[in-house]
């Protein structure tokens, strides 16, 4: 494992938006995602050994985002809070659609496991999620989040959202699928 991320580490971390974002962002199927504010009231569950306190959508500067356009370069920060001690705090969340279906998502817990965080109680802690923010057919969309500990296959489940976080987009210039993801390049040759 040890040199597999020695050798990750060898290669510098290659970003490439989507060849058309230019002149797609200068016609109306520029997709427009509003983003609302963290709904802490949102249905949840959870042992409560630890709670999440803060869902942001964020540029790179930090900034909180209210509007994104599809294809552009974000972070996901939710931040938590321990309530007990916690060995192996594992944070994930989905992106889901407006019938609830999980569009995409992730959590820590790959990205720690060798080296599981360990939380005192009552300290605050966060993940931060980079990405490209997929683009969005014309819609409501909603991220679920969780903070668990454990591993991926035996947990306790601290904390649950549903629908902690609301999009909503506006145009879009997804032709077919649940989502439309950046291309890098795009060619047609006679061969």
């Amino acid at each position: 494992y040890r040199k597999l991320l020695e050798h990750c580490n060898m290669f510098p971390v290659y970003r490439q938006r989507d060849m058309r974002q230019d002149f797609i962002n200068a016609t109306p199927l520029r997709n427009d995602i509003e983003v609302f504010r963290f709904n802490l009231d949102s249905d949840s569950f959870g042992k409560g050994g630890g709670t999440i306190t803060s869902v942001q959508l964020l540029d790179h500067g930090g900034n909180a985002l209210t509007w994104v356009v599809g294809g552009e370069e974000v972070q996901l920060q939710i931040q938590c809070c321990a309530h007990s001690d916690l060995f192996g705090p594992i944070v994930g969340f989905y992106c889901n659609d407006r019938l609830g279906q999980p569009l995409f998502g992730d959590n820590t817990f790959n990205f720690s496991c060798r080296q599981p965080l360990i939380v005192a109680q009552e300290k605050r802690f966060e993940a931060t999620f980079d990405f490209f923010m997929p683009i969005l057919p014309t819609g409501e969309y909603t991220f679920t989040v969780a903070l668990a500990e454990g591993t991926q296959q035996e947990h306790v489940q601290h904390h649950w959202i549903h629908d902690a976080l609301i999009l909503k987009s506006h145009s879009s210039s997804v032709s077919t699928g649940l989502v439309g993801i950046p291309m890098h390049t795009v060619r047609m040759e006679i061969i």
